[in-house]
């Protein structure tokens, strides 16, 4: 599962294709303690949890930013992802969600079938065992985030 906590990343000062080129071609190499290579994720079914929780408008994600994201990626990776949880969305978060559905299904892929939208620990249950999630040793901040 790939986890994005958004409050944790500035989307409006991040490199989108610097970003886009990373998760597509440098992780696999990537030989770093904190950092598990998105190869062995991306060759499996693999799940997205997005938690939005506490998004204002300077953490916000640009709906632009995800649909490019999306149609550059290769399409393989794309095919592979099972489900992407929203965790704790608002109302803008909401309304960039339809922006996003409505131009990635223009784009081929609908992830609006893919996606569940969460509120609280009774809905994460409903989806996910959490007694039987761990974070590995690996796990740290991803050095594309900020703190």
């Amino acid at each position: 599962m790939l986890c994005f906590i958004a409050r944790k990343f500035d989307f409006h000062s991040m490199d989108l294709e610097l970003f886009t080129y990373y998760l597509c071609n440098v992780s696999p190499s990537l030989n770093m303690s904190n950092c598990q290579a998105l190869e062995s994720v991306w060759a499996n079914p693999f799940e997205i949890f997005i938690d939005v929780t506490g998004q204002t408008p300077s953490n916000e994600v640009p709906p632009e930013w995800v649909i490019h994201l999306v149609r550059n990626l290769p399409r393989s990776r794309m095919e592979n992802c099972a489900v992407v949880y929203h965790y704790n969305i608002n109302t803008s978060y909401r309304r960039q969600l339809r922006t996003i559905f409505r131009e990635v299904q223009a784009g081929g892929f609908d992830i609006e079938g893919r996606s569940r939208c969460l509120r609280g620990l009774d809905d994460i249950e409903q989806y996910i065992e959490l007694s039987n999630c761990t974070l590995s040793d690996a796990t740290g901040i991803h050095p594309l985030g900020h703190s």
